[in-house]
């Protein structure tokens, strides 16, 4: 896999996800991946505490995170989806878009894939709880919404696989 990958590359065969995937992050890149099992889409109840007397702020959010400085994107959105979610095993299949982020510059790098693994819930002091959702549930909108560009590519990725 590892040789293919780099001939893919030295040969510029590279799809746009490849390249992407391939690519090393700023601390600013944020991958997260809509990741299905059978039908249902996992996410998981983040809970933010903000400085400056904002509060905390509770959002439903598709696991991944920022990556660390020289690391690929790739290997910040495996990191993360372990680290959350327990989730070892996954494909990454497609890019669903690239959107600003919550913060200040961030850029959150949205991907499609799949598993066969359940979560566990690996950050208790992050997240309440991970949840498959139906792709009916997320429609609905019953989670809320956090990032609203985020959500629609989502949405278009949703009715692309009906």
């Amino acid at each position: 896999m590892i040789f293919m990958l780099f001939y893919s590359h030295m040969s510029r065969r590279y799809s746009l996800v490849d390249n992407i995937l391939l690519s090393t992050g700023a601390d600013r890149y944020c991958p997260i991946i809509v990741l299905f099992r059978d039908d249902c889409i996992l996410m998981g109840h983040r809970h933010y505490q903000f400085s400056q007397g904002q509060g905390p702020q509770s959002v439903w959010t598709m696991p991944g995170g920022r990556c660390r400085p020289r690391e690929t994107v790739e290997s910040a959105l495996r990191r993360e989806v372990y680290e959350e979610t327990g989730i070892a095993r996954f494909s990454i299949s497609d890019l669903v878009a690239i959107v600003p982020g919550a913060h200040n510059q961030d850029v959150v790098i949205i991907f499609h894939g799949r598993t066969h693994e359940d979560f566990k819930l690996m950050e208790p002091k992050n997240f309440s709880e991970w949840k498959w959702f139906t792709r009916q549930n997320y429609i609905a909108g019953t989670m809320g919404v956090f990032n609203s560009q985020a959500r629609s590519a989502i949405l278009a990725l949703i009715s692309k696989h009906q």
